[in-house]
């Protein structure tokens, strides 16, 4: 990144992301997460109740734009070459097409890095903006947008960053947690491998809630300070700079490990939970992350491309501060979760409804809160009474259909009983041999 790649960044609110580099990512701390979540309502059940990453973590985190138009547009009949060579300003020699109905437009990210990574400094306007284009798109398909495909980059980004002076039409975050959505939802499948979307976001949103598997974090006096003086207030870092080069451990059970994460996930109680964890933070963020903050609290469908994701707030109440109540039931549309980009289409006919609902309510403000009551753990029984009956929040990979009467091991219990296995193995291997 560059400064000839800062104002465009700016204005599309991707400064803080791509300024977040290189994050360590803990792979076995997203699987264990991952296994809590449920499609139906697109919240992890854990032990202490539903959570979720909402728009109001996308801004806090990234400081992302949530308010916007939808990331929709009509990639039907799109001639991809040509359309790479007019935004980029160079040919390139061939792209990729996977998926089912060769659905996924993929470009090389050695093509993309070997043709982009310098810029004269006497570059005309023209050429500055077609590699400020490339490294946005680098950055939606190594951050924002991932694919589990390799070495490669969705192309369908390029249709949104093709007028570079309305950057700022579109609401980058809310398209962001829709495609995280999406993935999370198809990583429940048993046959899926690898996971897509903004991972940085949900690790981020993970260790800011969570204390399971959480590196040592900055000192927050000494960041808040440093934050408050910051020059530009549009370029202020986010909360997630905080996590940032943090790669110390306090905790004394192991970490990067999955069977200890699972455990710790299904033995999670409320002490270990940060509900509302920016409180500290707001006053001083970039300003478009106070004026995002309401965004967070709409029950709204996310839209990029043929992705339509509920975004539902009013079931984890409790990570705004307010009282939770049993929330209304969930009307789950399989065939909606099932459509895939195939070949492109004309979406924003296809999803004509959901793209009016998006402007009504993002227009109007209107929050569906039944109580606006602060949260108050006596008043919490009715909650948690029908929260124990509906769902089961535990995991146990061996069984299809655990029950709430599944205690899992403490980390130290395992590692006992794994000795003990190992013990009766070896026995017996010797008695045979």
């Amino acid at each position: 990144m560059g400064r000839s790649d800062t104002p465009f960044l700016k204005k599309a609110t991707l400064l803080q992301t791509a300024r977040m580099g290189w994050l360590d990512y803990d792979s076995r701390l997203i699987s264990a997460l991952q296994e809590h979540w449920r499609p139906e309502t697109h919240t992890f059940h854990l032990p202490v109740g539903e959570m979720t990453i909402t728009l109001d973590d996308v801004s806090c985190l990234l400081g992302m734009r949530t308010d916007g138009e939808a990331m929709c547009l009509n990639n039907k009949d799109v001639d991809w070459k040509g359309k790479v060579t007019q935004l980029l300003g160079k040919e390139i020699p061939e792209l990729e097409f996977k998926g089912k109905g060769r659905s996924k437009i993929l470009l090389k990210r050695t093509w993309l890095k070997n043709n982009f990574s310098d810029l004269e400094i006497d570059a005309p306007e023209q050429k500055v903006e077609q590699y400020c284009r490339a490294y946005m798109l680098a950055l939606c398909g190594d951050v924002l947008f991932t694919e589990a495909s390799g070495d490669c980059v969705s192309a369908l980004p390029l249709l949104l960053l093709e007028d570079m002076s309305v950057l700022d039409r579109w609401a980058w975050g809310s398209g962001v947690l829709a495609y995280l959505y999406r993935a999370l939802c198809k990583g429940t499948h048993k046959k899926r491998k690898n996971m897509g979307g903004c991972i940085m976001l949900l690790q981020l949103w993970a260790w800011e809630h969570i204390t399971v598997g959480r590196p040592v974090p900055k000192d927050v006096r000494k960041e808040l300070q440093d934050m408050a003086n910051y020059g530009d207030e549009d370029e202020r870092p986010t909360v997630g700079f905080l996590w940032k080069d943090c790669t110390q451990y306090a905790d004394i059970t192991p970490h990067r490990h999955l069977p200890t994460h699972r455990d710790q996930f299904d033995s999670l109680v409320d002490t270990q939970v940060v509900w509302t964890p920016y409180d500290a933070f707001r006053h001083i963020l970039p300003p478009i992350v106070a004026h995002e903050k309401t965004m967070g609290l709409l029950t709204v469908p996310l839209i990029y491309f043929w992705i339509v994701e509920m975004h539902r707030p009013e079931r984890v109440l409790r990570q705004f501060g307010y009282a939770m109540e049993v929330p209304p039931n969930c009307e789950y549309d399989k065939q909606l979760h099932d459509i895939a980009n195939y070949r492109g289409n004309d979406w924003p006919t296809v999803h004509s409804a959901y793209l009016a609902k998006w402007e009504e309510k993002r227009l109007g403000r209107e929050i569906n809160i039944p109580s606006w009551r602060p949260y108050d753990l006596s008043q919490y029984d009715a909650y948690w009474n029908w929260y124990r009956t509906a769902t089961d929040p535990y995991v146990q990979s061996d069984i299809p259909h655990a029950t709430v009467s599944y205690h899992p091991m403490v980390p130290q219990k395992r590692k006992a009983v794994m000795k003990i296995i190992d013990y009766y193995l070896y026995y017996y291997l010797f008695i045979l041999f």
